[in-house]
């Protein structure tokens, strides 16, 4: 996925897996590659702060960072039962605007320029002459 020129891959989270001790970001390989699809567990984790902070120290990890802010202000906005009403308001409507931001891009970028940013960043080489 993309969201402007960033990249939004599991492979950053690999990657951090792979090059941060687990002490740091509190993920294993089974919270990024889960037999269970449904594993709500795991996707705390994954939106935790500190994963949040030690992805800032992974080159080009923008993309997934802002997803991830995305989830935890959904799951602060609609499911945690703790969040005053003033917190629950901003991450509610921060989730909705950054969302229709993102699908506006979408919506107005040419298909022909998303395919080129989608094949750069992921690095896919493309058969077209």
């Amino acid at each position: 996925m993309l969201i402007g020129n960033h990249c939004i891959s599991i492979d950053y989270l690999s990657t951090l897996i792979r090059n941060i001790p687990k002490l740091r970001h509190g993920l294993v390989k089974s919270d990024i590659f889960p037999q269970d699809r449904q594993n709500f567990s795991s996707c705390v984790k994954i939106c935790s702060d500190d994963v949040t902070n030690c992805l800032t120290e992974i080159h080009d990890s923008e993309g997934i960072i802002m997803y991830i802010r995305l989830l935890r202000s959904i799951m602060i906005a609609y499911i945690e039962k703790l969040t005053t009403p003033i917190n629950r308001l901003y991450h509610a409507w921060f989730s909705v605007f950054v969302s229709r931001l993102w699908y506006i891009w979408i919506d107005y970028m040419p298909k022909v320029n998303l395919e080129k940013s989608l094949y750069e960043l992921s690095g896919i080489t493309t058969n077209k002459k």
